[in-house]
């Protein structure tokens, strides 16, 4: 266990971060695609996105919030970007979906 670096043999997929027992675990950041923008930063539990963290989609979506076992659950931000509209949703997520107690805007730019 202790810090390093995974490269997957597409040579573009990358884990840098906290390991623990040959898996993700602690603080580490997960980067797919050609450019990396695409990533989930935060922690990570038995090799599972769990805790705090943020994941950028190839799409240009974002979300920050809670995850638990790898879904996002708990209380989070997703912003869905989508042709000059910009849409949000912050406040309670159960497996991977709005649920409870929350507040959704839309936004057009200008």
């Amino acid at each position: 266990h202790g810090k390093g670096i995974f490269i997957a043999g597409d040579s573009v997929t990358k884990y840098e971060g906290q390991w623990f027992q040959g898996k993700r675990h602690g603080q580490g950041k997960l980067s797919y695609g050609a450019s990396s923008d695409a990533h989930y930063e935060g922690e990570w539990s038995d090799g599972c996105k769990h805790g705090h963290g943020v994941q950028v989609w190839p799409s240009g979506n974002v979300y920050e919030g809670q995850w638990r076992l790898g879904r996002m659950a708990g209380e989070g931000k997703m912003t869905w970007s989508d042709g000059g509209v910009a849409e949000h949703y912050q406040g309670h997520w159960e497996d991977d979906h709005p649920q409870g107690r929350g507040a959704h805007t839309w936004e057009a730019s200008a």
